[in-house]
């Protein structure tokens, strides 16, 4: 019994040694090795925190130990402050707020989340700001407020007053201009509520650039000249309702920007300079050309214009004159008017007038439908811009032609040129009965001027009743007269030397180049008109050039009459040749025409006359037939018998019909009286 039992006690101890050993096996092999684990995101420890003062900016640097995550910063009040959240970065190395208190900015302080670190930058004023990245580090640029410094200037002065301390008078510093930028150096996009604004940063000034826009697919185009750019990306994504996509394209003497427009028509735009920026606003913005983010010396401005009691006021009523090919309205005001011009629609042209007021009783409509010009009706009405008032010339017209808008002192001038068809209605014999009318006017006023003194003496008890709607009648339709006599001569004498006026309608570009290849302005010029250009291979040399807002069309009649060029357009394709060229092309579709003519089968027709006599029309109608033609006169079915090619007949018949007509006729009615010696007596 006893052996058994220690059998069974050895043979469990030997169990239990067994399980102990296994579970500490098993326990060693359980932590998985450092390869197998996965790679988690590396977490940046910020070293420090530190800034500098520049001219106009404080720019504040954070160091981290390793590249951080994309930055979320958004302007916050209560109190004023810019949030910044850095996902996976550690912040506990950084001890207490950083105090700079220059200002514009108070002091810096750091708070540490599970997933994110937040550094908040308090503000005294609102200022213009901006979060870039390079490599490790996170760089954020605060733009210097004057009115913040001007206020902690006149403290220490007032202290000054009040320690009785005596010291020399602090003069502000100078301000340095920035260099003209040379590189663009980011791009930035920042998205609003109801529009979008892009960002354009330079090594200094940006001052050279222009824009304009293009449809088919609908998209802004922008060139900043004399740049370069070392961004590594040729495109730059962009989800919002506005813009899909920024494409960046190098030239040699430009960098341009291509915005291409999320929808079928582009929307409204701003382009503004703010010192190293360059600001493009698409979407709903303001219609001032003013830029959305005011520098220091820009917030000065705007608080005198608002303080300022006295506005620029219209001082007349709208003055309308007729010159020889176009129409000026000319607006009087107080003082030297700032204004932009713009097409509200295809019909309607606006003009508004910066910071003015317009009196009620000068807001009365003009109408000028009866004159001819593209103006129909003219009105001036006050409008708000923000807290300011402008006035605003809105211009009805008959269809979309040219205009321009140009100021001399206080005077403000809309030219507006005439439609073709206006023009085109003057016929050569009109304008002499016209001219004839005014004098016929003078006359029968004269007249009436002389009879009046006869009468009043003649007959100075009894008042006479004079007429006194027709002479002012005559008055008002004195001035239109004599101006329709001055100007359509004009045109007139245009038309009899075979060179019609030539109304320019194409969309305004500016050029400015030297020594350029006339092929690569050809290229430039059909990108803006949608228009396909093909050159002739003896088309070359250079041009220099220096176009500002003119059509494109007559931009191109100018490069083209500077190297002796000719142009056809074919609907939408222009070939351009030497002139030389195209007059050989001309005789020879001359030529080859009439050796068509010349093979073309003859075709006998009968023309009958109803009106006239056959033999009266027959001169008229030899004239038109060709070399091989012949016409023939059928006297007693008073018809014409005419053998020639088909076209030709066709003109005959035409001819004829224009002249066969009806002779007008007068009817006279008469009416026969009797009357005799003896009707008195018949009467009783």
């Amino acid at each position: 019994m006893k052996s058994s039992r220690l059998v069974k006690i050895y043979v469990c101890g030997g169990l239990l040694l067994f399980l102990v050993s296994c579970a500490a096996k098993k326990a060693t092999v359980q932590p998985p090795s450092p390869e197998a684990q996965p790679k988690m995101a590396r977490v940046s420890v910020i070293q420090k925190i530190t800034f500098a003062e520049e001219e106009n900016y404080t720019r504040i640097y954070i160091e981290g130990s390793e590249t951080m995550s994309p930055p979320f910063y958004k302007l916050m009040t209560d109190p004023l402050r810019i949030a910044i959240d850095v996902p996976n970065i550690d912040l506990k190395q950084i001890k207490g707020p950083i105090k700079v208190e220059n200002g514009t900015i108070g002091e810096i302080l750091t708070t540490q989340y599970d997933d994110k670190g937040r550094i908040e930058i308090g503000l005294t004023q609102v200022a213009n700001y901006n979060i870039s990245k390079e490599d490790k580090n996170l760089i954020i640029d605060i733009e210097k407020v004057k009115k913040a410094a001007e206020v902690k200037e006149a403290k220490a002065a007032e202290e000054v007053v009040k320690e009785k301390e005596e010291k020399p008078p602090i003069q502000p510093p100078v301000e340095k201009e920035l260099p003209k930028a040379k590189e663009i150096v980011n791009f930035l996009i920042e998205p609003k509520k109801d529009h979008i604004v892009f960002q354009i940063l330079g090594d200094g000034k940006i001052e050279n650039y222009n824009a304009f826009k293009l449809d088919a697919p609908a998209r802004l185009v922008l060139d900043i000249w004399g740049v370069d750019t070392r961004y590594p990306q040729k495109s730059i994504q962009s989800k919002n309702a506005f813009i899909k996509v920024v494409r960046i394209g190098k030239h040699p003497d430009k960098l341009r920007l291509v915005f291409d427009s999320a929808k079928p028509q582009l929307a409204a735009y701003q382009v503004n300079p703010i010192e190293n920026k360059l600001i493009v606003s698409i979407g709903n913005v303001p219609q001032p050309s003013e830029p959305q983010i005011l520098l220091p010396e820009k917030i000065a401005e705007v608080a005198k214009a608002k303080e300022g009691v006295r506005k620029v006021q219209v001082k007349s009523p709208i003055d309308f004159k007729q010159m020889d090919h176009k129409s000026r309205i000319v607006i009087t005001l107080t003082g030297e008017p700032q204004y932009e011009s713009r097409m509200l629609s295809k019909n309607t042209l606006a003009v508004d007038i910066k910071n003015a007021f317009v009196p009620k009783h000068l807001q009365r409509g003009l109408d000028t439908k009866e004159f001819d010009s593209a103006v129909q009706y003219i009105q001036m009405q006050n409008v708000k811009a923000g807290k300011l008032n402008d006035v605003r010339v809105l211009i009805k017209l008959r269809e979309e032609v040219p205009f321009e808008t140009t100021k001399e002192g206080k005077v403000l001038f809309i030219d507006i040129e005439k439609p073709k068809k206006v023009e085109g209605r003057v016929e050569p014999g009109v304008p002499l009965k016209k001219e004839e009318v005014p004098g016929e006017v003078k006359k029968e006023e004269v007249k009436k001027e002389e009879e009046k003194p006869a009468l009043e003496k003649a007959a100075p008890e009894k008042p006479v009743v004079e007429p006194k709607i027709t002479e002012p009648k005559v008055a008002e339709k004195k001035a239109p007269a004599e101006e329709r006599a001055v100007s359509q001569p004009i045109v007139i004498k245009k038309e009899e030397e075979g060179l019609p006026e030539k109304i320019y309608t194409g969309r305004k570009l500016s050029l400015d180049f030297k020594d350029a290849d006339i092929k690569n302005i050809l290229r430039l010029i059909a990108e803006v008109s949608n228009f396909n250009v093909i050159t002739a291979d003896d088309v070359t040399g250079k041009i220099t050039m220096r176009l500002v807002d003119v059509p494109w069309d007559q931009a191109l009649d100018i490069v083209l009459q500077a190297k002796g060029l000719g142009k056809i357009q074919v609907g939408n394709v222009i070939w351009v040749a030497p002139r030389d060229a195209l007059k050989r092309q001309e005789q020879d579709l001359l030529e080859q025409r009439r050796a068509k003519e010349k093979l073309e089968d003859l075709v006998d027709d009968l023309i009958p006359i109803n009106y006239a006599t056959a033999k009266d029309i027959m001169p008229q109608v030899k004239g038109i037939l060709s070399d091989r033609g012949d016409i023939k006169v059928d006297d007693r079915t008073n018809t014409l018998i005419v053998k020639d090619i088909a076209s030709k007949i066709a003109k005959v018949k035409n001819l004829v019909k224009l002249l066969d007509t009806k002779t007008p006729q007068i009817l006279i009615e008469a009416r026969i009286i009797e009357a005799s010696i003896s009707f008195q007596r018949e009467l009783g």
